[in-house]
């Protein structure tokens, strides 16, 4: 177990294959969450995670409840649920068996099948690339779909998350969120819309064609909360949907012209008009536009000594002007 975050990627000795295979993403998030992989040196520990019940190619997976929520990670891969080419999501906030609990997000009422990750563009055993950044009580999952039959470069890097939000609120037991994404059906080289790191404008109301995560309780204590995300400095720049952390073209530039360096801030997770709830955990959004490429290293910030950070392209919608990158980080430990 770890509260210090790990990167697990595919070319990793012994690591997991994800294709539009049935079983393949739960394979994946054992091998990530509770078993590790490779051997000897290149041994990879697991982040931390348990599963609590299983069946054929279904999984209850539970982050820590000591340091997190222990809250419920339910994970559909049989392809019964539109197809092999995704894996169906639902956390819950208790669980009686693999497939009944209480607490369920996304709501039924609004999302039956509930969030659609996707793994692959084919049906086929076709590997793909994934990275995966993962502690006991969270985990970042980005699967690379496009040399899968998909090639608009939106595919490149679909993103996912699913834990515990660090939260705003003392004591807090219900932060435990799951990254929604709005296609309700995919099929080879259809769009799809991952919502995980688009800004939204939810500031002044809750938008909800904007929705990126949903917790198990709002702010206000609404039970299956939907959420979306914003960034304060990059406000006024938020009313187009699909604009990802930083997406936006018209942002400073980098390096910034003033004290010559990288502009960062937290990505709030926004649950009604001007209610941020939480943050997301171990990511900051550049107010820059693209300031580095996918996979780079990034060190030596001003106000983070010591710490290493990773970049990531974040793709979001169809249209590539509106995808930006994340900066991730990897040395400081989740909250507890």
């Amino acid at each position: 177990m770890s509260l210090v975050p790990r990167v697990y990627r595919s070319t990793d000795a012994g690591a997991p294959t994800i294709s539009g295979t049935a079983g393949d993403m739960v394979a994946l998030l054992d091998a990530i969450l509770v078993n590790g992989y490779g051997s000897g040196s290149d041994a990879k520990p697991a982040a931390g995670w348990t599963i609590t019940y299983t069946s054929s190619n279904k999984r209850v997976y539970r982050n820590n409840p000591i340091t997190g929520t222990g809250s419920y990670l339910r994970v559909d891969d049989t392809g019964a649920v539109n197809n092999a080419r995704t894996a169906a999501i639902k956390g819950f906030a208790s669980m009686s068996d693999i497939d009944t609990g209480a607490g369920q997000i996304p709501p039924p009422a609004d999302a039956a099948n509930g969030s659609l990750w996707l793994k692959s563009g084919l049906l086929t055993s076709a590997a793909n690339a994934w990275l995966a950044i993962a502690t006991e009580k969270w985990f970042y999952l980005f699967v690379n779909v496009s040399s899968s039959g998909l090639t608009n470069e939106q595919f490149r890097n679909v993103p996912f998350f699913a834990g515990d939000l660090d939260s705003r609120l003392p004591g807090d037991t219900t932060n435990f969120a799951v990254s929604w994404s709005p296609t309700i059906t995919y099929t080879t080289n259809a769009t799809f819309n991952s919502g995980t790191f688009a800004i939204g404008a939810g500031y002044a109301a809750e938008v909800i064609s904007q929705r990126s995560l949903v917790v198990l309780q709002g702010s206000d204590g609404t039970p299956s909360k939907w959420c979306c995300n914003g960034v304060p400095s990059l406000s006024r720049f938020t009313v187009a949907s699909n604009i990802t952390l930083g997406g936006y073209s018209a942002a400073p530039p980098y390096p910034d012209p003033v004290g010559g360096g990288l502009m960062i801030e937290r990505v709030h997770v926004v649950d009604g008009a001007w209610r941020i709830r939480g943050f997301l955990p171990n990511v900051y959004a550049p107010l820059h536009y693209r300031p580095f490429v996918n996979d780079t290293p990034v060190t030596d910030l001003e106000g983070f000594p010591g710490v290493s950070f990773l970049a990531l392209t974040l793709p979001c919608g169809a249209s590539a002007t509106n995808w930006g990158v994340g900066i991730f980080d990897i040395t400081t430990e989740a909250q507890s």
